[in-house]
C-alpha cells in the first residue's frame, strides 16, 4: 500500500511540475499576502473566490505535500534502517524516525478517522516504554 501512496504523489508531483499547474495555482506566495489574508480572517472579511485559492489555503496545502514527504521518508527509514541508515540518522535515529507516522496516527484518532487502527499506537506506547525502563 506505500508504494502505492508514494507512487501516486510522485506522479502527481511530476505532471504538476511539468505542466507548470503548482506555478500557475501555487505562486505567487508572499508574506505580505499570508498576514493581508489572516487578517482578513480574524476580522472575518476574507473572501473567497471560485478557482483560485487565497495565501493560506496556499501554504496549507504546501504544508500538506511536505508532511506527505516526510511520513513517506520516515516510512522508508523504519522499513529499512539498515540499508537506509544515513536517512535513519537524519532523522535522528530509528527512535524518533517512527513520530511521523504514529503523530499522523494520533491525529486520525483523535479527529475520528475510519482508517484508524490503535494497534500502531499501543505498540508504539509499549516500545517506548520498555525502551525507557531499559
Amino acid at each position: 500500500m506505500m508504494w502505492l501512496w508514494v507512487g501516486n504523489g510522485f506522479v502527481y508531483m511530476m505532471c504538476s511540475l511539468i505542466s507548470g499547474h503548482w506555478r500557475r495555482r501555487w505562486l505567487p506566495l508572499s508574506l505580505r499576502a499570508l498576514w493581508h489574508d489572516i487578517h482578513q480572517t480574524l476580522t472575518l472579511n476574507l473572501r473567497h473566490t471560485s478557482h483560485q485559492y487565497n495565501a493560506i489555503q496556499k501554504v496549507m496545502y504546501f504544508g500538506v505535500m511536505v508532511l506527505g514527504i516526510l511520513m513517506a521518508l520516515s516510512g522508508l527509514a523504519i522499513w529499512k534502517p539498515v540499508q537506509l541508515f544515513w536517512l535513519t540518522n537524519l532523522f535522528g535515529g530509528f527512535a524518533t524516525a517512527r513520530y511521523p507516522l504514529f503523530g499522523d496516527e494520533w491525529y486520525r484518532a483523535v479527529r475520528g478517522d475510519p482508517r484508524f487502527d490503535g494497534i500502531d499506537c499501543a505498540a508504539y506506547f509499549v516500545g517506548d516504554v520498555n525502551r525507557r525502563q531499559t
